[in-house]
């Protein structure tokens, strides 16, 4: 199995299309020094939470914070400092995104984004980035029942698709996207955001690139093999 397999690309989106992730974890740390929380705990929170659905991250905030942090409060004022400073701005698109979804759709590759945010989140992001046409269906966090690292996500996103997942090739910037196509069988390419790839995930993809750039570049490469 190799990338000249691909028959469907799916895409994480928050630090793999969209820079989201630094720009959550760096509100959520001016959430933390206003209100007097654990900067530790709160960075922390926001690493281990890359990647998973919200109930997980509720969950994990629980364990980390206690069983009464009001998580759901200071999501939504951490979401609402973003909103300010980005003051009606699209969330910045990650290098080489539109450069790969130009060439997917050149060549008629199919792609879908499979995120564990929330679908509407994910298709107004992508909507508001210019990003949503390139794409022919959007998955969310709410429709797998486990989160990931399960693989559900994506073998769900393959099933809509009519796709083996033999031939599904995930593109992630998280540990725990990593794991979930591995679990499902597909293969990946680890594009790094704030986790860098260690020795877990450099035995678990298939390959890694330094931006989405690099993947069209591989994918050309493959195909004309």
């Amino acid at each position: 199995m190799g990338l000249r397999d691909t028959r469907l690309v799916i895409f994480d989106m928050d630090g793999l299309l969209l820079d989201t992730e630094r720009l959550i974890v760096d509100h959520w740390d001016r959430l933390a020094v206003r209100e007097g929380l654990d900067r530790d705990k709160i960075r922390r929170l926001c690493l281990e939470s890359i990647g998973i659905n919200l109930p997980a991250v509720r969950k994990l905030a629980a364990e980390l914070l206690g069983p009464d942090f009001p998580f759901d409060a200071y999501r939504a004022e951490m979401w609402k400092s973003i909103a300010e400073e980005l003051d009606g701005r699209a969330m910045s698109v990650k290098k080489g995104a539109f450069e790969l979804l130009e060439y997917l759709k050149r060549t008629g590759m199919p792609a879908v984004v499979a995120s564990s945010s929330p679908k509407a989140t994910v298709v107004r992001e992508l909507d508001e980035a210019g990003l949503l046409p390139y794409f022919k269906e959007v998955f969310g966090g709410e429709d797998a029942p486990r989160s990931k690292p399960a693989p559900d996500l994506f073998l769900n996103a393959a099933k809509a698709m009519g796709v083996p997942p033999g031939s599904c090739l995930v593109l992630e910037d998280s540990h725990n996207g990593i794991r979930a196509a591995h679990a499902a069988g597909m293969m990946s390419v680890m594009v790094p955001d704030l986790q860098p790839a260690n020795e877990e995930m450099r035995g678990l993809y298939t390959a890694q690139a330094e931006d989405l750039g690099e993947v069209s570049e591989m994918l050309l490469e493959a195909f004309l093999e």
